[in-house]
């Protein structure tokens, strides 16, 4: 076969999940967060802080900005290179949990909630925390192959809805970003952000291209979500909808991928 996953027995490159406010976090739950980093210290032990700077335009003319700085933090468990197994960062607006080392779902899931849980708990004492306005999910999915033997079809179904008919003709390097809304529930809208990417790799022996399918679900509620309503010391409020979303990426990637290949991945475990 040309094309092989980045994995033995499955595509997943990397798994993220990410909760976006209203508006950027204020200091104090930023340092809400950090008093109780002892929650998660046992399985993200690495610690390193930076200043975000954040630009807006002023109506008096576009010499006029006003800049402000927000502090950041990561908490990971790092490889042996420096690169993250597992994170747990912060952002202008939103926190995100990453893991690159996927397993399967019923183990990565439980630890990302937990750790979602208990940043969204410590950032909830402090009372000015900003409300919830979206959860991301997204998946990326990576396979090389090689670029001599050049054929997409042996990879994606290119007779899918959602891949555009130039990726036939394109050659080894190429890319479709696309998106679309769906409903889960009256109470939520879903933005789909389906990236596709064909690129020519480096760092392989002989000449490969390394396709990666990113699909991200961006989960919407109607009415932003009180950060306490989100999470408890008992609960995750949104983990149905999360788990309704693994199911949509599944769904998803069955349609995009040839039959041999979605076997071969495993998708229907």
């Amino acid at each position: 076969m040309p094309f092989a996953p980045i994995n033995d027995d499955h595509a997943i490159d990397a798994v993220s999940f990410s909760v976006f406010f209203a508006h950027p976090l204020p200091p104090g739950a930023i340092n809400a967060l950090v008093m109780n980093k002892a929650a998660w210290a046992d399985d993200l032990p690495h610690e390193r802080s930076d200043m975000l700077q954040t630009f807006q335009v002023g109506g008096g003319g576009p010499h006029l900005r006003q800049v402000e700085q927000t502090p950041a933090f990561e908490f990971s468990y790092l490889r042996p290179d420096g690169r993250p197994i597992w994170s747990l960062r912060t952002d202008v607006a939103s926190i995100t949990v990453l893991n690159t080392s996927y397993t399967r779902w019923e183990k990565i899931w439980p630890k990302s909630e937990r750790l979602l849980k208990a940043a969204l708990f410590a950032m909830a004492t402090f009372n000015n925390t900003p409300n919830v306005i979206e959860l991301a999910f997204e998946v990326k999915d990576s396979f090389l192959g090689d670029r001599d033997n050049y054929d997409i079809s042996e990879l994606l179904n290119l007779d899918a809805e959602e891949i555009a008919r130039f990726c036939k003709r394109a050659g080894s390097t190429w890319h479709q970003h696309t998106g679309w809304f769906e409903y889960l529930e009256p109470e939520f809208q879903v933005l789909n952000q389906l990236f596709l990417d064909s690129v020519d790799a480096k760092g392989f022996k002989g000449e490969k291209s390394f396709v990666t399918i990113r699909h991200m679900q961006r989960l919407r509620p109607n009415v932003p979500k009180a950060i306490k309503e989100v999470a408890s010391e008992e609960k995750f409020l949104l983990a149905d909808q999360v788990n309704t979303l693994h199911g949509r990426n599944k769904s998803l990637l069955n349609k995009l991928l040839t039959q041999k290949m979605a076997n071969r991945i495993g998708l229907e475990d």
